[in-house]
């Protein structure tokens, strides 16, 4: 049975980066953004999707040419008897506990929605998940991903607060939990590109982060802290960390390589298309960003960032203002 290293990360944080790092591990298997999967196998077969559409395996190959995922694929048609996986991923095989699994429809109004009317009956939603074919789906993929791969460890960077709370509903002593977080206006400044104001963002960095706290209260679970410029600065470093927490052997790098090939990501960021990846920190913020959109920002969680005291520490959260 696979173990499950979950990353918990706003959008534009870097857990595409935290991933593919603890991807180098000989025991990791780096996957990106799991839930997805089904997403991208589906257009992986019905399309001559070019690399840079994101449809294929991060190694390049379609899904079903990619010697990871092919076998996977495979071995769960055999174990289970189900085709769906392999001939119509999207509709015929759910991953998304009742959540639309299209990437595109991720966030829009219907999938708020649906998720709001999930939360708000935990309960029942629970019991609906646990009987449906999602959560053994997963756990499907990830059992296999890690017979076929001779890895211990898959990484799943979907960073989904919702969905790591039914995976530890069902196998908590399966899952590890790394949250990454970044600088607020580095996050601020990735989304003003986007036509969002610096209020809407700061207010979801915010909310996402009181949403994972919420969860590890609940589950009594104590997460491994990754900061996004830790990550960039010194990855060594932050790699050996994380392995430390999960318990894991350090293999003794001592310069991180990120090569095409060694991971076979669902989806993430563009990065994990790339033949070589040269970590740099996306600090641009720090020249560009507005001052009026940092004061938005400062003020803003300076009445309310003690809410995620028991994820950072008072000299964390200081240095999170003070950038």
């Amino acid at each position: 049975m696979g173990k499950l290293v979950y990353i918990l990360s706003f959008g534009h944080s870097g857990s595409t980066l935290l991933d593919l790092t603890l991807g180098t591990h000989p025991q990791m298997l780096s996957t990106g953004e799991l839930m997805f999967l089904p997403f991208n196998l589906q257009r992986s077969l019905t399309a001559e999707y070019p690399i840079s559409d994101g449809s294929r395996c991060s190694c390049h190959l379609k899904y079903l040419d990619c010697p990871v995922w092919s076998e996977t694929i495979e071995r769960i048609v055999l174990k289970t008897g189900d085709i769906s996986i392999r001939d119509n991923p999207l509709r015929g095989f759910d991953m998304s506990f009742l959540r639309d699994q299209d990437f595109f429809a991720s966030g829009k109004l219907a999938d708020r929605i649906r998720k709001w009317l999930i939360l708000a009956v935990p309960e029942v939603s629970t019991r609906c998940i646990q009987n449906s074919f999602s959560l053994k789906n997963n756990w499907d993929v990830i059992d296999t991903l890690a017979e076929c791969s001779g890895k211990k460890y898959i990484v799943d960077s979907s960073k989904d607060v919702f969905r790591l709370f039914h995976f530890l509903r069902y196998r908590p002593q399966d899952i590890k939990v790394v949250v990454n977080i970044r600088s607020p206006f580095g996050v601020v400044n990735s989304y003003r590109k986007q036509g969002r104001s610096a209020e809407s963002a700061v207010k979801q960095w915010l909310r996402y982060y009181r949403s994972a706290v919420r969860l590890c209260r609940q589950f009594d679970i104590d997460p491994f802290l990754v900061n996004y410029g830790s990550l960039c600065e010194d990855p060594i470093a932050v790699r050996r960390a994380v392995l430390q927490y999960l318990n894991v052997a350090d293999d003794g790098m001592d310069e991180l390589v990120i090569n095409r090939g060694g991971h076979h990501m669902a989806l993430g960021n563009g990065m994990r298309f790339q033949d070589e990846i040269r970590i740099r920190a996306d600090d641009a913020w720090k020249t560009v960003l507005p001052p009026a959109d940092k004061k938005i920002t400062v003020n803003y969680l300076k009445k309310r960032i003690d809410t995620l005291s028991s994820l950072i520490s008072t000299k964390q959260k200081n240095a999170l203002l003070s950038q």
